[in-house]
This record gives structure tokens, C-alpha cells and sequence, in this order.
């Protein structure tokens, strides 16, 4: 027989592979033993075994159940979220034009000359337009239906949705009248106390259009979105106050005071020259969301624009000077 080798001749990698399957053995045996005890420990004490397999399945059960009975809801404003749109979501100069699509009103009190001049000037940034004026209407009907656009495409004065009270405590007392779904529903009101040259000014919006205010957040809700908040404070999409339309792009809260507050102020915000380009889009963001215009048309009618006639010129200088203010 051939004599056997000397350890220090055999190659250390099959020393340690050697070493491997032992452990690897090992490790197998005692797991082995250990799920032979367990069982055994499970088989004499069935009781136990059954207790910890229904025990976290009723909690858990109890747990979805609490979670259904909860209601959906929306957070309350307290917890507006951090990441809201531009407060111009909405242009304020929607708004005249909604509340004559929906019947119903902007109020404003008290009614005196102080509040004659504000709305005076208030006509004056948010005149009655012809925006069809501004287009050729002949490249214009490829994208949209110009058969009755002189009609759809006029926008009143912002005096023609005005709804004046004396007082303060007269606009309440409209909105709490008992046949109030029976006459014309205001979206909002307006109440100064104190006129130039210190304005103190209050908005009173229609608590329809508005979502609950209070801090008193419930932190189980389900479903809970800010949507409504964003729709209260930039504008956007909302349900008119008894459901005429379903739902209009209307102005927020912010909004609406952005723009009563530069139309006092009534200065240029820039002195940039305004370009075509933006009082277009302007133009068009107006009679996409007085829903004259579908998304679709955007392009079609940005090319449609004529301001070469002399209405389309004025339209422009209109536009030019109420973006050089930065009126909303």
C-alpha cells in the first residue's frame, strides 16, 4: 500500500471545506431538535398554541373594524398642507363671470359712496370685454364652436354680480332669511369697516363653499385629503352653493383677497414690458377655467390671436396694464 500523506501535505482548501460541512451539519441537527421540541411543547399545551394563533388575529380584526366605523372625512384646515398652488390658481377675473353662469352674487357693504368708488374701481380692472375681439375668428372656429361666441365669449363688468347691503348685519340677515334657496345665493361677501386711507376689510365667504375651519382635527379619519383646502384657499374646482351646475372653477380666499388688495394699492407692480406671449395665456387661462375653452384648444387659439385689429389692440393694452399691476 502506498503510505499515507503527511497532514502538512494535504492542500488547506480541503481542510476547510471539511470544516464547512461539519458546521453546516451541525447547524442542521440542532434545528432539527429544536422544531422537535417545539412541536412537543405545542402538542401538551394545545390550549396556549390555540391562544397564540387567535389572540393576534382578534386584535387585528378589532383594529379594521375601528377603522371602518370611523368615518371618511377631510382634514380640517388646521392642517393645510405645506405644498399649495400658486395663489393665482384661479384668476380673480373668473369670478364675474361664474357667478353670472350660476345666479348668483358677490356682496358688498355697506352700501355708500366709499363702496360706490371701490366697485367703480373694481370695474375698472374687471370691465365688460368682448374676448372674441381678440381672435381671428375664422382660425378660431377649427378648434372650437364659433357659431354663438360673441354671446359665450363676453365678459360682464364686475359690478353686474355685485349684490350692495347697508349694513354688515344686512348681509347676515339675507343669508340667514328662511326662503334664502329661493333667491339669489351669495358666493362671498365683502365687508369694510374702515375706507382709505386705513382699510379694514373683511371677506365673508359662503360657508357651502368652505371646509370646516375648526382645530379639532379628528387623526383616525380616513381618506384624508387637503383637496378642499386648496380649492378654499387657491380656487379651483367647486360645487356651486345649491348645486346648479354640479361644479365651476371659482377664485379662492386668497385670491380674492390678493386682488382687492393691489386694486386699493393700485400700483405697477413691474415696469417690464408685458409680452404678447403672456397676455395670451392669460387670456386663455381665463376661458379655460370660465370652461369656454376645453385644454384641447389651447394651441389652436394661441395661434388664433389677432391683436393687428383695433379691438384686438385694445384687448392687449387692457390686459398689459392689468398684468403690469399684477391684478389677479
Amino acid at each position: 500500500t502506498e503510505p499515507a500523506l503527511p497532514p502538512h501535505a494535504i492542500p488547506s482548501q480541503l481542510h476547510t471545506t471539511g470544516a464547512v460541512v461539519v458546521v453546516v451539519m451541525r447547524l442542521f441537527k440542532d434545528i432539527r431538535l429544536l422544531l422537535w421540541k417545539t412541536s412537543l411543547q405545542k402538542r401538551r399545551s394545545i390550549g396556549r398554541s390555540l391562544c397564540e394563533i387567535i389572540c393576534p388575529l382578534i386584535l387585528v380584526a378589532g383594529l379594521a373594524l375601528g377603522f371602518l366605523a370611523v368615518p371618511e372625512s377631510d382634514n380640517a384646515a388646521a392642517s393645510f398642507h405645506l405644498e399649495m398652488q400658486s395663489v393665482e390658481n384661479v384668476p380673480f377675473g373668473v369670478l364675474r363671470w361664474q357667478l353670472g353662469l350660476t345666479g348668483m352674487a358677490f356682496g358688498m357693504a355697506p352700501d355708500n359712496s366709499d363702496t360706490t368708488n371701490l366697485l367703480s374701481k373694481l370695474d375698472t380692472w374687471y370691465p365688460s370685454l368682448q374676448l372674441s375681439d381678440a381672435f381671428d375668428i375664422s382660425a378660431l372656429a377649427s378648434v372650437v364652436d364659433t357659431s354663438n361666441i360673441v354671446a359665450e365669449w363676453t365678459m360682464p363688468k364686475f359690478s353686474d354680480s355685485v349684490m350692495t347691503f347697508a349694513t354688515e348685519a344686512d348681509l347676515e340677515t339675507y343669508v340667514r332669511r328662511d326662503d334664502y334657496e329661493d333667491v339669489t345665493p351669495l358666493f362671498a361677501g365683502l365687508a369694510v369697516d374702515s375706507f382709505a386711507p386705513n382699510w379694514e376689510y373683511s371677506i365673508r365667504v359662503n360657508i357651502s363653499e368652505s371646509p370646516d375651519t375648526s382645530f379639532n382635527v379628528n387623526l383616525f379619519s380616513r381618506k384624508a385629503t387637503t383637496d378642499n383646502q386648496d380649492t378654499y384657499i387657491n380656487g379651483g374646482e367647486a360645487p356651486d352653493a345649491f348645486d346648479k351646475l354640479g361644479r365651476v372653477d371659482y377664485p379662492g380666499f386668497t385670491t380674492m383677497q390678493l386682488a382687492l388688495d393691489r386694486v386699493i394699492i393700485d400700483s405697477n407692480a413691474t415696469a417690464a414690458e408685458i409680452t404678447d406671449h403672456t397676455v395670451k395665456d392669460h387670456i386663455l387661462k381665463l376661458l379655460y377655467h370660465a370652461g369656454r375653452l376645453p385644454a384641447s384648444a389651447y394651441n389652436g387659439a394661441y395661434a388664433a390671436f389677432d391683436f393687428a385689429t383695433t379691438e384686438g389692440a385694445a384687448i392687449r393694452a387692457h390686459f398689459a396694464t392689468y398684468l403690469r399691476k399684477n391684478i389677479v
